[in-house]
């Protein structure tokens, strides 16, 4: 991952809640969440600070943690007509 890539990922997380935050309904879901799972209450600008702290090397130490590639799949999704000689199912 590359550092332009980290810094695109966050700015289109802090779009997305930018652009939620302005629906009443967005912040009882937050609040209502981390209260039910009991979490720390955390703002939007804790949030969006934590998300800012993240480093390209936080992001590539856990892509090596978790993404292993014995255990890797991948699915195939197209809008193509059904071959038979071509599909298994």
């Amino acid at each position: 991952m590359t550092q332009s890539e980290v810094d695109v990922s966050k700015k289109r997380l802090q779009t997305v809640v930018a652009f939620r935050s302005e629906d009443p309904e967005f912040f009882t879901e937050w609040y209502g969440r981390q209260e039910t799972y009991g979490q720390p209450l955390m703002t939007l600008d804790d949030y969006l600070k934590k998300i800012n702290a993240v480093t390209k090397e936080d992001i590539n130490r856990l892509v090596k943690k978790y993404f292993k590639t014995e255990t890797l799949n991948m699915a195939l999704v197209w809008s193509k007509k059904r071959d038979e000689n071509y599909c298994r199912y």
